[in-house]
């Protein structure tokens, strides 16, 4: 899967590529740990944080 660093991606797409659920990743963003934008009432996220989001997860599990 090619994933451009400015791309935006829906709620929907940063679930499936992290594993996670929609929702949690809504609390994610509304919770600030993931950041994100608006488009009208829509959120969106930018990839390049979604892959450090991911990143960031994995080196806390690697330190466990």
């Amino acid at each position: 899967m090619w994933i451009f660093f400015t791309a935006t991606m829906t709620t929907q797409e940063v679930a499936e590529l992290l594993g996670l659920s929609r929702t949690f990743v809504i609390r994610l963003i509304d919770t600030g740990t993931l950041n994100a934008h608006f488009a009208g009432s829509l959120r969106r996220v930018r990839a390049a944080n979604a892959l450090a989001y991911a990143r960031q997860r994995l080196r806390g599990h690697r330190n466990d």
